[in-house]
This record gives structure tokens, sequence and C-alpha cells, in this order.
């Protein structure tokens, strides 16, 4: 604003220390009008009006709002720090600081041309956008998730939002082959070992090279169209039967491999007519039948096609918590474990607030509704949701309704004084001056229009000031400074005026004749 408030506007507030006052150095007349400003102390200083009143709104034209206009021979530097509520909420502020020294044109910090920091941004340290800079957050956070974000690659992540490289070819995760190097039991969402580490597989040992660690090898006829297929086996052990050799036990004298009388595994001591060359752990399996693996169905990695424990049982990396309702939710866990973690009732796991209708970090079960304005009277430091009943001192008043500013000591505030005559006989009497000032009085005998006080005959001429005596032009004793006439006037005999003539006349005339 540039003006006095008019209309529905509202008058200025301020803030000033008592000891560095600076608003009465713009008031005319005051004690300190004109002085130099000095605002460096932990008070400061405050020049606003509330959201929601017209004169604080900017300029229709280009949407501007005046700080300030200051005339100085001197120097102007400083920090203003501003609060703009959005749209007049007053739950939506915005701050910005400005920092500046003599003329030139001014940027709020973090928004080019202005120095230092950013004073909004991501205060989050987990988001990839963190601005250490930042005072206050503004919901820019972003947070990283790592992966694949190919959606045509094997391992495609529809979470991921950062890619980190590790896409796969089809021929390299989850279908078998491609690149010439089998990935066996392997594939891009962890399940099984991948020998050749392309799914995160740390092998020890490959001896045939396949793509399949050796303890996790299953060996057995890998023909499908054999009569022993196994579809459990990794490598081929060249045990596959023609159709002739296998289903009936015995029939033509020839073992039946995979099968025994009964359809059970090759039965190595030949009770059905099995005819091993080796069953070197005599388990009733031929050597070339066996299947490796666990063969514990309460171990993570238990393997129902095993006939052979190979002692690689895992009783550890299944375990975890099974509930998806759980903040340590493990989706690879087969065997729950009793670790789960849930969050308290008001809380999710990140420990953000489940309500918080107003978005202030608060959440609403805490809210305490109050004055959040540290420049208002009422302002409550326990409160965090401001109610609108944030209540202020009148301009130049403190919140106990004192005087900011009481120079002469009357009780009557600087900006409330009023200077006049305080005389009531005089003609500018103001019977609402507060302050003595330049009285002016009737002249004597004369009211305040300038009329007689007292004036019997009416004639204009105040009683006071009239002259009498004759104040007839013709009369013999006429009085030019004679206002009044008293019935004094004194007249020449008209017969005796006409012989003095005459005789004036004649004695002239002689007078004349003889100088002659």
């Amino acid at each position: 604003m540039d003006s006095q408030p008019v209309g529905s506007e509202i008058a200025i507030s301020v803030v000033e220390s008592g000891e560095q006052p600076w608003v009465a150095c713009f008031q005319a007349g005051s004690s300190i009008d004109g002085n130099d400003i000095v605002i460096d102390d932990a008070t400061g200083g405050a020049w606003y009006v509330l959201n929601g009143a017209p004169n604080g709104l900017p300029d229709a034209e280009n949407s501007r709002v005046l700080f300030a206009q200051l005339t100085t021979s001197g120097t102007i530097s400083g920090v203003v720090n501003v609060q703009i509520f959005e749209e007049g909420a007053g739950s939506q502020s915005l701050y910005k600081r400005y920092e500046f020294s003599g003329t030139g044109v001014y940027t709020a910090e973090g928004e080019g041309g202005g120095t230092g920091g950013n004073a909004c941004g991501c205060t989050d340290e987990s988001a990839s956008n963190y601005d250490p800079a930042a005072e206050y957050d503004d919901g820019s956070c972003d947070y990283d998730v790592p992966g694949c974000t190919d959606a045509s690659a094997c391992n495609y992540n529809s979470s991921a939002t950062t890619d980190d490289g590790s896409c796969l070819e089809n021929d390299e995760c989850g279908v078998c082959g491609g690149d010439g190097i089998a990935d066996g039991a392997c594939d891009c969402d962890g399940n099984a070992l991948d020998a050749l580490g392309e799914c995160g597989g740390s092998c020890t040992s490959d001896a045939n090279q396949n793509g399949i660690c050796d303890d996790q090898e299953s060996f057995g006829c890998t023909d499908a169209s054999a009569c022993n297929y196994n579809s459990s086996a990794t490598t081929d052990d060249g045990s596959c039967l023609e159709n002739d050799e296998c289903g009936v036990c015995g029939g033509d004298g020839i073992a039946d491999g995979a099968c025994d009388c009964d359809g059970n595994a090759l039965d190595a001591l030949g009770e059905c007519g099995g005819s091993c060359t080796s069953d070197v752990n005599e388990n009733g399996i031929c050597d070339d039948q066996e299947s490796f693996g666990c063969t514990d169905d309460a171990a993570c990695n238990y393997d129902s096609n095993a006939t052979t424990d190979d002692g690689s049982c895992d009783f550890s990396s299944c375990l975890g918590c099974q509930d998806v309702l759980a903040c340590n939710y493990d989706p690879t866990a087969t065997v729950d474990n009793g670790s789960c973690e849930y969050p308290t009732s008001i809380f999710d796991c990140c420990g953000a607030c489940l309500n918080d209708a107003d978005q202030d970090g608060t959440c609403d079960e805490f809210e305490v509704s109050g004055c959040t304005d540290s420049s208002a009277c009422n302002y409550s430091n326990a409160a965090t949701d401001d109610d609108g009943s944030c209540t202020y001192p009148t301009t130049g008043y403190d919140c106990n309704g004192n005087c900011l500013f009481d120079d002469d000591g009357d009780q009557i505030c600087d900006q409330d004084e009023v200077t006049g005559c305080q005389d009531d006989s005089a003609c500018n009497f103001d019977a609402s001056a507060t302050d003595a000032g330049y009285c002016d009085y009737a002249d004597s005998g004369y009211d305040c229009n300038g009329n007689c006080l007292n004036d019997a005959d009416e004639d204009g001429t105040c009683d006071e000031f009239e002259v009498a005596g004759c104040t007839d032009s013709s009369a013999c004793n006429y009085s030019n400074a004679a206002t009044d006439d008293d019935g004094s006037c004194t007249y020449a005999p008209q017969a005796m005026t006409a012989t003095a003539t005459a005789l004036w006349t004649q004695t002239a005339i002689r007078f004349a004749t003889k100088t002659k």
C-alpha cells in the first residue's frame, strides 16, 4: 500500500524493539522524525497486514507487492524476510529471504540472483534430491528406486525410478540358452542359483561349464521322448531308454532304467530285474540315476526330486516375516521366523502420519489448536494447528493496551495525539486536541467572525470605538473623527453669511483699486 487504508482495507500492524524504535522515524512531527534507522537486535522489525486484507493483495497489472519506498541520502542494506499467504490461505505460506545493499534488483535466495542458500527445498536426507541448505520442506523430495527401467527387458522393475544398468536380454535371464550359456534353474527373479552370475549367483564350481553349480546339478535322462525322461535332470547321464526297454519290468530281460516293477525308481539290488552297475551308497538307486540336493523338507532349499542329500540344506535364507502388513515383510521368505515388525497405530512404516489433514507433518491425533503466529498477542508455543484465533495489538499499542510511544507522558500515544488550540476562549479552540497548538483570538471588541460585541446604534462601529461629535460636514463644528453624532453641530446664520460675503467683496475691490 502507498496510502492510508481506505474502505475495507485494514491498518498496518508493526513490530519493533523498544531499544530500536523505527516506526516514528517515518511519522512527521515525531521526536525521531527522519532519524537514521538501525534494526539488528533479536526483536527486529515487522510491517504487515494479515491474510485476507485487500490492501495486502498484489496489483492487478503485474501481480507485484510494494515492500517499501525509501528516500535517503545514505545507504540502505539488510535482509527482508517475507511471509506470503498463497491464495490468502494461512495454511499455505511461502517464506522468502531477500538480502540487499544499495540500489539494484534483488531476487529471493535460491531463485537466482540472490546470495546464500535455498530457503525452500527437500529436507529429507533419504531423498535423492535432498538439499542440505533448505530450511523449509516444499514437498519436492524424490526417492530413487534403482533397477531396470526398460519394459522390454526380462528383469524390468516397474517400481524402479532410476536405471542402474542391470537390464538383461531374454537370452540372459529367465530363458535357458540363447547366448550359448544355459542359466539352468536360475532366472532374474532370484530362483535357484545362476553359475555365471547374470542373476547374482556365486558358484564356487561349475566343472562342466553349463551354467549350473556342481552342487545344484541333477543327473538323469534329459530326452523328453525317452520312457525314463527326468524333467528335474539338468545333465544327461546317458541313461535314456527306448519305450520297449521301459514300462514293464523285466520283459525282454533288459533293465528298465528309472523304473522298477512297481513304477518306483530303479531297484539297484535286482529284485525286479534291475541291473545297476553301481550303487555306491546302497540306497537302491543306481548311481547314474541319483539326483543330488537337499532332502530335508524343513530346509529352505528342499528339493523334492533329490534322491541323495548333498549337505546343501539351508535353514536360514528363507526365514523372514511373511505378513504382508508388517513393515519388514520379506516376499522371499518361505518360513516365518516371528520377526515381523508393525507400525504404531497412527504412523505408517516410514514414520509418516496416517492422518494429517493439513499435511503439516503433525498427525491429526497430536494437533493442538491455537494461535501459531509468534507476533500475535495470544501466540501459543504449544499450538500446531492455527485456528484463526490470533489477536493482534492495535497499531501503536502493545498487547496490554499500553502506548509504544508517548513522548510527553500524557498517557496518549504519539500516533493518537491531536495538536490544536486547547483554550476554549480562542477562535480556533479544538475540543479534541491533546497537544497544545496555536490559538487564534478575536480582536478586542469583536467576536471571531469580526462582528462588534456591542453596537447599540447598529452603525457598524463598536460602541467601544464610537467618537461623539458633529458628523454633519456642513456644520461649523463638523468633526471628521466623529462616528456618533451627539447633536452638537452649529451652523452660521444665513443672513449674516450673505452680508459678510458682500462686505468682503467690496473690500477686495477697493483694495484692488488702491493698489492699481
